[in-house]
């Protein structure tokens, strides 16, 4: 399973995919380095995707998807 599968099929962030690091806000993304950027398998933004379902519980802030190889992974 992909990230952007994975993400799509988890009911709370479903919508919230994005491509590369757009689900990070501006003054965020440039505070990730990656050497290559087309390891990058996509992002979302977790703190916004579950502020209305979850406003007094503590959030992770987004999520990164990262190819290595033929697998992809998922960093918080």
């Amino acid at each position: 399973m992909t990230f952007q599968q994975a993400v799509h099929s988890t009911p709370d962030v479903c919508y919230h995919y994005h491509p590369g690091l757009q689900a990070l806000q501006p003054n965020h993304r440039r505070l990730v380095s990656c050497p290559n950027p087309r390891t990058l398998a996509g992002s979302v933004n977790i703190d916004a995707a579950l502020l209305s379902s979850h406003p007094n519980q503590p959030r992770w802030d987004y999520c990164i998807g990262l190819q290595k190889g033929s697998d992809q992974y998922v960093a918080v």
